[in-house]
């Protein structure tokens, strides 16, 4: 047979289902559609705030409770965690309960982070003047006990939490010097404050893997005075974070599908062309790797694409309700994204065919010949793909009763991948040889290949899985580094504050 062989357009149509894979482009939209949602809701919450009456300074304050919470939704969002922090400007907040009876409103604490509906961590944020101001706020009293003995983290700003002199600093002074007095009739219920407000501040709401992002006191005032150009920024850099992790997501998992599937047909095609003496083992081992790897790029390079279009245009054409709806509609905008997945996949092969166009290794009847092959063949691997994920759901539906949604979620994922494999290949077999009988039957014959499919996604997800793990890893390592780093900046920062008493005594 010609260099087109039966077993090369096998490995063609599989890297195209994997680029086409409609769980990319799927998690893309979904996770920004998300964000678009945080982002809503907490900009209503400030616009609110910015029609009160109040100072600046006071607005900013209450901003402040917003964009921590906010933030940290955005946050969650995208590492795939499920809490949520809450205001009380959030409906869900009189849901929940704390100390054993609901939460109130303009009352202690200001913002909660909840998981699965129970309330995990609690906050209460002071954005004073001063260091010396946001102690004092923080270490108020009641009834003769610390006011927010009970919440977990007092928040204050970025820029008086981190430095020197910060607010720890202040209340770790404050804290001595009322010791000092409490044997004149000093206040313990004040003390204890003080030395709460030294373990317990904080520049970020944190719970579990998920935080905030910190927020100076010149920052809260700007956006007090109307100005948010500063949140806007922060919210920008979470939605390209988002753009770039599905991409990378999408890529990963597009090349390890291709590479299991293209590495097997490569190894047994070159392999079998070195027995028969048409190739030497070294040539057949080079033309393994490399077109495996070839194999592997172009899906990535083609998946990666398509999840970031469709990420964007989720961040730039849709307001909360259009985002809601493509979040929700599964396989619906799924469908209504065909035609911008063909158009991005065929403009990468259009790039490639261009570069060669240009250097004459390609004339112009081949270069247009080749679009429109691409277009035919990359349309029907996408209906091919949707077609393959809604029978599945379909199929998974009686599953699920007895399994969960588990099983759906894999049913869907294999039969994406092998109704865009069969249709692909068929269309592309099918145009090079007539359409009627050919079509019909190599429809028929590559059904056969779904176990094949099947097993290709387990491999492949195993593959994904531990280069997440792997990533974790390195990232907890980093962290811990850091940590030790800090703990030992502080050790050096308290020596240092002992050989200064020292000195004055």
């Amino acid at each position: 047979m010609d260099e087109q062989s039966i077993e090369k357009k096998y490995e063609k149509a599989f890297v195209q289902a994997a680029s086409l894979h409609p769980v990319f482009p799927n998690a893309a939209r979904e996770q920004m559609a998300q964000m678009v949602e945080v982002i809503t809701r907490g900009n209503d919450n400030i616009n609110n705030i910015l029609s009160t009456q109040q100072s600046p300074a006071i607005k900013g304050g209450f901003i402040a409770e917003e964009v921590h919470a906010e933030t940290f939704n955005l946050d969650a969002t995208l590492k795939g965690d499920n809490a949520r922090a809450y205001t009380d400007r959030y409906e869900e907040w009189t849901q929940h309960q704390w100390n054993g009876k609901p939460l109130a409103t303009n009352d202690v604490p200001d913002v909660i982070v909840s998981r699965d509906g129970q309330v995990t961590t609690t906050g209460q944020s002071k954005y004073n003047y001063s260091p010396e101001e946001t102690a004092r706020q923080m270490s108020q009293t009641r009834d003769g006990s610390p006011k927010y003995e009970d919440v977990d983290l007092l928040i204050g700003p970025e820029d008086q939490i981190n430095p020197a002199g910060d607010v720890v600093s202040v209340a770790e002074h404050a804290e001595a010097k009322e010791g000092a007095l409490q044997s004149r009739g000093g206040d313990p219920a004040e003390i204890q404050a003080y030395e709460q407000t030294a373990a317990k501040s904080s520049s970020m709401l944190k719970d579990g893997k998920s935080s905030s992002t910190g927020l100076s006191k010149a920052d809260a005032d700007t956006m007090g005075s109307g100005n948010l150009s500063k949140l806007n920024e922060i919210e920008s850099r979470y939605q390209t974070e988002s753009t770039l992790k599905q991409m990378g997501n999408a890529a990963v998992g597009a090349a390890a599908m291709s590479a299991v599937v293209s590495g097997s047909m490569n190894t047994v095609r070159y392999i079998q062309l070195a027995r028969e003496g048409r190739l030497t083992a070294k040539e057949a081992t080079v033309k393994i790797v490399g077109e495996t790897v070839a194999a592997a790029a172009d899906s990535a390079v083609k998946a990666s694409a398509n999840a970031g279009v469709q990420s964007l245009m989720v961040r730039y054409g849709s307001q909360k309700a259009v985002a809601e709806v493509l979040a929700k509609q599964g396989l619906k905008s799924m469908m209504k994204s065909n035609a911008v997945t063909v158009g991005v996949v065929c403009a990468v092969d259009a790039v490639k065919d261009l570069v060669r166009l240009g250097m004459g290794d390609m004339t112009k009847e081949e270069f247009f010949e080749r679009q429109g092959k691409g277009l035919m063949t990359t349309s029907a691997g996408v209906v091919g793909g949707a077609l393959g994920a809604a029978g599945a759901a379909s199929f998974a539906s009686t599953l699920g009763a007895v399994s969960g949604t588990a099983a759906m979620t894999t049913a869907s994922v294999i039969g994406g991948l092998s109704g865009g494999m069969i249709a692909g290949l068929a269309m592309t077999l099918a145009i090079e040889n007539g359409i009627e009988k050919p079509y019909r039957d190599l429809v028929r014959n590559t059904q056969n290949l779904q176990a094949a499919a099947s097993e290709l996604e387990r491999v492949s997800q195993t593959v994904l899985k531990r280069q997440v793990l792997f990533t974790r890893y390195l990232q907890a390592d980093f962290e811990l580094e850091a940590a030790l780093q800090n703990q030992f900046a502080r050790i050096e920062i308290a020596g240092a504050r002992a050989l200064d008493v020292i000195n004055k005594i």
